[in-house]
């Protein structure tokens, strides 16, 4: 496996919590992923798939509130908050668009956006 390094990391405060995110690839590149993780996982989950997708994508990662680095000071955790800051995420990153990976509670995740959400999504995929 080859470890490629994000171009840009940091944290951004969203919903009164403190969430970490990764950019990989051409951060002008207007095809965007984001890599959404499930519960008790973190941005790492995705390592593997970093490389080939940052090819052709400006991918984003994520750690969920209260998981890996991000942290919150609610201990109550739900889908639809994991659903909203991914959401602000994208936005305060200037992101108009983008394609959605998710796993496990993180797939669940990427769904309610689809489903609730006005977030323009190019495609999902989910496992």
């Amino acid at each position: 496996m080859i470890i490629i390094e994000a171009l840009k990391d940091g944290y951004l405060n969203i919903h009164d919590a403190e969430i970490y995110y990764r950019i990989y690839g051409d951060s002008e590149n207007e095809n965007t992923v984001l890599f959404i993780h499930g519960n008790g996982e973190d941005w790492t989950c995705f390592q593997r798939q970093l490389e080939v997708f940052s090819k052709d994508y400006r991918v984003i990662t994520m750690d969920s509130r209260g998981h890996g680095r991000s942290m919150s000071a609610d201990s109550t955790i739900t889908l639809k908050q994991i659903a909203k800051d991914a959401v602000m995420l994208l936005q305060k990153l200037g992101v108009t668009h983008a394609a959605l990976i998710g796993f496990s509670d993180g797939a669940n995740a990427a769904l309610e956006i689809a489903l609730n959400s006005t977030f323009k999504i190019d495609f999902l995929v989910l496992a």
